[in-house]
């Protein structure tokens, strides 16, 4: 079958970063850099003494850039269920010339190159709780910086049972700021990264080094249901004010310690950070979107939250984890820990409000053998 008809196609994204993409995108960030180094009496600074950045040097680092975007990519996006159907959800395009955006009434921002690395409409309500706590709004965020939360995200759903805790995030994580120059202020886009604690025991994923120009693939989302479709607050290019970006302990100590407890003994247990990923990917669930059940309860192809009933097929899903990690997939791989599902589902514990397992699924199974 050709590979543009498959189920799932990576064809988006991956055409975003083709090779005459990368040249011109290239070719585009050498030419401002070439433009900021001449000052306005027309003479080239030298780059062997350049001196520390100054904020007019730096100016472009993060800023809005226009929007790349196609019909095109907006259609196979569409047609894999991570955009709702046009009858749900409207799109519209950044005009030719504009450089940030300017939504219409109604309408919200969101960002191409988020839609590979687990980020789906209707956003899930944990998300707008994670902005919220921490003063984020969406194009303070990263490619990579998604990418981490739905990693953490489908941790909690698929391996632990639970639902997405900011205690728990807090413990394993903390928001990082990208400033212009030292001390000034944040990037407009990508100002918030999300990094994990040293020593936490979380699995370690590695994600690309970087997104280059991330920021030009906006475009705009308007809900027509009657419903939400998107849950997403509205578009406000205002800089955050680093709320909580550094707290460590919230909410409930003892039950955040349990869970990192659980955490350690799926570690013991052989889980990685690539199980994790695989975890939603392999099952086509995306982290961030809103869904009628946790991910531990997923019930095979005919779950009503896959993006589609078809499996991926090996190259694609090794591409796609290759376009936002550094992790390589084997053709035979499989899971050095199954993540939970309806048939094997996560114990129940009485004793503990959130309703996860304190003992290792592999212990379990020594016990009841």
């Amino acid at each position: 079958m050709p590979r543009g008809r498959q189920f799932f196609s990576f064809a988006p994204l991956l055409q975003s970063f083709s090779p005459s993409r990368v040249l011109l995108l290239l070719c585009s960030c050498l030419l401002r850099r070439s433009l900021a180094a001449v000052d306005v009496t027309g003479h080239r600074h030298s780059s062997v003494a350049a001196p520390s950045p100054q904020p007019e040097m730096a100016a472009d680092r993060g800023a809005w850039c226009g929007s790349s975007v196609t019909e095109d990519q907006i259609t196979k996006y569409r047609a894999t269920r991570v955009l709702p159907p046009v009858e749900e959800v409207a799109v519209r395009l950044a005009p030719v010339g504009e450089v940030s955006p300017h939504r219409a009434e109604g309408e919200r921002v969101i960002f191409l190159s988020h839609l590979a690395c687990g980020f789906a409409l209707p956003l899930h309500p944990f998300f707008l709780t994670f902005l919220a706590f921490f003063d984020l709004r969406l194009h303070h965020l990263g490619a990579n910086a998604i990418g981490t939360l739905a990693h953490f995200m489908a941790f909690c759903k698929s391996y632990l049972g639970i639902q997405p805790d900011l205690g728990l995030f807090c413990r394993l994580f903390r928001v990082r700021p990208q400033v212009q120059y030292t001390k000034g202020p944040l990037v407009v886009c990508g100002g918030a990264s999300i990094y994990s604690r040293s020593q936490s025991g979380y699995p370690k994923f590695l994600l690309q080094d970087t997104v280059r120009l991330w920021q030009q693939s906006y475009f705009y989302v308007k809900n027509v249901a009657d419903v939400d479709r998107i849950n997403l607050p509205a578009f406000q290019d205002v800089e955050s004010s680093r709320q909580n970006w550094d707290l460590k302990i919230y909410g409930d100590k003892a039950e955040t310690d349990a869970m990192l407890a659980r955490m350690r003994s799926l570690v013991t247990c052989q889980l990685t950070g690539r199980d994790i990923t695989l975890s939603w990917m392999s099952r086509l669930m995306m982290p961030l979107q809103q869904r009628a059940h946790k991910m531990c309860f997923y019930s095979g192809r005919l779950d009503p939250t896959r993006l589609s009933r078809r499996d991926p097929r090996y190259h694609n899903l090794k591409e796609w984890l290759w376009t936002i990690s550094k992790e390589r997939l084997p053709e035979n791989w499989k899971f050095s820990l199954a993540p939970y599902s309806r048939e094997n589902r996560p114990p129940r514990v009485s004793s503990c409000s959130r309703n996860f397992c304190l003992f290792p699924l592999c212990y379990l199974l020594v016990l009841s053998g």
